[in-house]
């Protein structure tokens, strides 16, 4: 299972060229060294459900059996789910079947590589889904839905939200957070007599 999230990080008050420099990739020539090292350069800005949000996207791919997380990717939160995908899959993962929300869309790669893509499907603009595809989303979005708990055990570590500046920094945190959270998940599964390997 394939999903992603946003991982905000403190609001940046640059100035309106500032800004322009750092999306070109340049830094204000009036910054010093001191100053840098309190601004995030990397994180963007993005909206989802009608609201702004600055930080990074977490995309992750959950084991469906156990809850585990197997691999993550992080990128700036402007970057859309659909280059995530790829970045994000586990191909040493035995099952084939690929989940994931209406976000992404089924890629011939994948189905090329055999792997069965469950990907729920979005209606257009003033035509609402059939019957039979509102029926397919259902039924995917009850195995899907296994993958969001990974999220809310990550929340349970001390929240999604990062102090950190920059991208490396924020990977870091992120993987360490991930590492306890797969760790947490495994004490439970082998204390429930869940036979991991």
């Amino acid at each position: 299972m394939i999903d992603a999230t946003l991982v905000p990080v403190p609001t940046q008050r640059n100035g309106r060229t500032e800004n322009a420099q750092i999306k070109q990739g340049e830094m204000p020539e009036d910054w010093s060294t001191k100053k840098l090292a309190h601004k995030d350069v990397d994180a963007r800005w993005t909206e989802m459900h009608g609201k702004q949000a600055f930080g990074y996207k977490l995309s992750v791919s959950t084991d469906g059996r156990y809850k585990l997380i197997r691999t993550v990717h992080i990128s700036p939160a402007n970057e859309g789910d659909q280059n995530h995908l790829l970045k994000a899959l586990d191909r040493s993962n035995t099952s084939r079947d690929l989940y994931a929300d209406r976000g992404y869309t089924a890629l011939d790669i994948l189905k090329a590589c055999g792997w069965w893509q469950y990907i729920q499907r979005r209606a257009k603009p003033k035509q609402a889904l059939s019957e039979t595809q509102a029926g397919r989303n259902r039924r995917i979005v009850r195995i899907r839905a296994r993958g969001e708990h990974p999220f809310a055990g990550l929340r349970a570590l001390g929240g999604k939200c990062l102090r950190s500046v920059c991208l490396a920094r924020a990977t870091l945190q992120l993987h360490l957070k991930v590492l306890t959270y797969n760790l947490k998940r495994m004490c439970w599964l082998k204390n429930n007599g869940v036979a991991i390997f």
